[in-house]
């Protein structure tokens, strides 16, 4: 009997996270009759989305601060990494005490960097909305793929697009998924879409702006 066991969990055990666990076919059981659910009545999605854009509105102002302390710090890991380096070249005996430094300078240099490439992408698209009918699209598109799939296809499709599936601890119910759709994620979903049921090159799925949808 398969199960979906908490991240958690998995990585740091039991001590951490207690009634970790829900059977599989439980949880893939809602995520399609969700999806089901919610392609058959689109009405449901309207509210979501909404609030989906309502929320990025509100996300524009901390992720400019967030972006400007960034740059404040670049600089000064950008002058601490050059002073080292510098300090490793005129005295090479010292490379065992100084090269661990300069990595964990390096490392949050290349998080700070990775952080904010992703508030820019983010920003560059701050004027384009999530748009109700691409949702629709998608979900009507991966609710047709999932139709006549085998257990082991179905597992491997969720995984494309499921980030978490979140339930009661105690009576295993009031079971939600939240699911992440980005540019690649879309680009696999339509290479899946071709193979499994339109067997040409036409784009099926489109995405002008990432989200993440909890149902």
């Amino acid at each position: 009997m398969r199960y979906y066991s908490c991240s958690t969990f998995r990585n740091k055990g039991a001590s951490v996270c207690h009634a970790n666990s829900i059977r599989a076919d439980t949880a893939e059981s809602f995520v399609a009759e969700r999806l089901k659910e919610i392609v058959r009545a689109p009405q449901i999605l309207e509210p979501l989305v909404r609030q989906l854009n309502e929320e990025r509105l509100n996300q524009i102002q901390p992720l400019e601060q967030e972006l400007a302390v960034i740059a404040i710090e670049q600089e000064e890991l950008l002058a601490k990494i050059a002073k080292w380096e510098v300090v490793l070249e005129e005295n090479p005996e010292l490379v065992e005490t100084l090269i661990e430094r300069l990595k964990i300078l390096r490392t949050r240099k290349s998080n700070d960097q990775r952080r904010e490439n992703e508030i820019l992408h983010f920003l560059k698209h701050k004027d384009q909305p999530i748009e109700l009918k691409d949702v629709q699209t998608i979900l009507q598109g991966i609710d047709a793929m999932l139709a006549g799939q085998e257990k082991k296809a179905i597992k491997e499709l969720y995984r494309f697009f499921i980030k978490k599936i979140t339930f009661d601890k105690e009576t295993k119910d009031n079971i939600q998924m939240t699911m992440a759709f980005d540019e690649k994620m879309i680009a696999q979903l339509n290479q899946l879409y071709q193979e499994t049921l339109s067997h040409s090159d036409r784009v099926f799925f489109v995405i002008q702006t990432a989200f993440e949808l909890t149902i």
